[in-house]
């Protein structure tokens, strides 16, 4: 399987910086779908066993490249984070090695580099809690779904709350760079996303957004729509759209994958 991975990640024109564990076999996924419903059961294997030192080398290597007269073509390997223009995490990173997450979360602070982070599943705020509120503080973008936001909401002890009002939570969490003003996004399949942010005097703005409904009978597999969402969003936000063309595409990419089966794309998207 990590032969497929880096297969696949070279193909699309990703150039991904693995840590290979020769013990470990790499994690893998059951997906059982059963109507329009899905069940994932994982096997997390090598992911549970990201070593600190892989982040730490790569680090300090690019600290030595700063420094260096190496040609480009020898060090471009460990240019990752500074040339980066957009950090991301999903908050399953916790149970592979939250050291390396937070790692992360303060080179993004100190460099003054967004930060976005999913809040990626429920389990997570019910026995990780207090870890995944230390890594939200480094967050400039999260992202969530309404089950998410739901479980949020109970960890907060607000049991019940609108996601209206659990948007504003997050986006009134404590924050590590005061620099940048975060940003929330709820997703609710077919019910409006909702955008929360602060504005720069620290009021809370709320925007909903509708989705355009779709035919039942055209909705296959939801696996992989959140993951679309966040992805088409982060791209136009790169692109340095505005947070109208952001949404729109995140619903448009998200609208395409559910009407497949699997996470995959149409030859001609």
């Amino acid at each position: 399987m990590g032969e497929v991975l880096e297969k696949e990640t070279a193909s699309s024109g990703v150039h991904a910086n693995f840590s290979k564990d020769d013990e470990t076999p790499t994690g893998t996924c059951a997906v059982v779908v059963v109507g329009k419903e899905r069940s994932l059961c994982a096997n997390i294997a090598a992911a549970a066993k990201y070593p600190t030192k892989h982040l730490e080398d790569s680090m300090a290597y690019l600290k030595k490249l700063l420094l260096s007269t190496l040609r480009h073509s020898l060090c471009r390997e460990q240019a990752y984070l500074e040339k980066a223009t957009f950090i991301y995490s999903t908050s399953f990173f916790i149970t592979s090695n939250f050291e390396a997450l937070i790692k992360i979360g303060k080179y993004c602070a100190e460099n003054n580099k967004p930060f976005g982070y999913n809040l990626s599943a429920v389990f997570l705020l019910q026995f990780f809690k207090d870890q995944l509120m230390e890594a939200l503080s480094y967050s400039d973008y999260t992202f969530a779904n309404e089950d998410e936001a739901d479980a949020f909401a109970k960890a907060m002890d607000q049991e019940g709350a609108d996601r209206t009002k659990v948007a504003e939570m997050i986006v009134k969490s404590p924050k590590v760079n005061s620099k940048r003003n975060r940003v929330a996004v709820i997703t609710q399949g077919p019910l409006p996303v909702i955008v929360a942010r602060l504005d720069d005097k620290g009021e809370v703005e709320i925007k909903n957004y509708e989705v355009p409904a779709l035919e039942d009978e055209k909705i296959v597999d939801t696996n992989g729509a959140g993951d679309a969402f966040v992805g088409a969003f982060l791209a136009k936000l790169l692109e340095e759209a505005s947070f109208d063309e952001c949404v729109d595409a995140g619903i448009k990419l998200s609208g395409m994958i559910v009407q497949r089966s699997g996470a995959t794309f149409p030859e001609t998207a």
